[in-house]
């Protein structure tokens, strides 16, 4: 497989991004406390911790993974939660307010799926966070574009509805700004699925067999500046892809 050189590693910026957001609410880090009394103290460096349980909802439903970010564009975190694994549930968005505070988002327009992960990420370079669902066979994989107000549409399919997939992760494997997709497949080949910019993808397989993948993550795992490739497998050896440039461009290999 062949593409070009990295130069904005969009996707890891984002999640970064987010991650930070996340950490600084949950250190007590951001502002006074809900009750308007004194701000909370700085986290100690070392030490146990205790932790507040809040749910999120008031049912019990077979939920899958989780992803965090700002869909509606008001600097808080969201949750978006993946549902279905083997049994078609809609995966649900909720708003966070930054206090600790969480209400449903508007439905999303996937219906009920069997999803194993909602991976967030800017598909269209449009400053806004999309969903990306992983969804097992025999149903479409989706790509969910935001208004930017959380609000979503189906607006792709990638790969083939007929992969028995269990995660997708995003990361700009080509280094033209718009994020690729990685798929982990069960019993089947896994497979790298190029974005072109108008979100139509070209597949191709990770690796010449058929281990089952139960997830994959992607990061530059050796310095050099390209996006590389984790691959966790429950029947064969987890791998490392590196994404290492030729000529034309660079290449995924063990």
């Amino acid at each position: 497989m062949t593409v070009i050189r990295q130069e904005n590693a969009i996707g890891i910026a984002i999640g970064a991004v987010a991650a930070a957001a996340v950490a600084m609410a949950l250190c007590g880090a951001a502002s006074p406390r809900q009750n308007g009394s004194a701000q909370a103290p700085a986290a100690s460096a070392a030490g146990p911790r205790s932790f507040e349980i809040v749910p999120l909802e008031t049912v019990s439903e077979t939920s899958a993974n989780a992803a965090i970010g700002d869909v509606n564009g008001d600097g808080c975190p969201d949750i978006v939660l993946a549902k279905g694994r083997h049994w078609p549930v809609p995966s649900r968005v909720y708003l966070g307010d930054c206090h600790g505070h969480f209400r449903p988002g508007p439905d999303l327009p996937s219906e009920a799926t069997k999803t194993y992960s909602a991976s967030l990420a800017d598909m269209t370079r449009s400053g806004h966070l999309d969903i990306v669902l992983s969804n097992d066979e025999p149903e479409p994989k989706l790509v969910l574009v935001n208004d930017g107000h959380g609000n979503f549409r189906v607006a792709a399919t990638y790969g083939d509805p007929k992969w028995s997939t269990r995660n997708a992760a995003f990361g700009d494997l080509k280094g033209d700004g718009y994020p690729d997709i990685v798929v982990a497949n069960r019993m089947m080949p896994s497979q790298v699925c190029l974005n072109d910019g108008h979100l139509h993808f070209r597949c191709t397989p990770l690796a010449a067999d058929h281990s089952s993948a139960a997830s994959v993550a992607i990061a530059d795992m050796d310095g050099d500046g390209w996006p590389d490739v984790v691959v966790a497998r429950s029947d064969a050896p987890c791998i490392v892809m590196f994404n290492r440039p030729t000529r034309t461009g660079a290449q995924l290999k063990k």
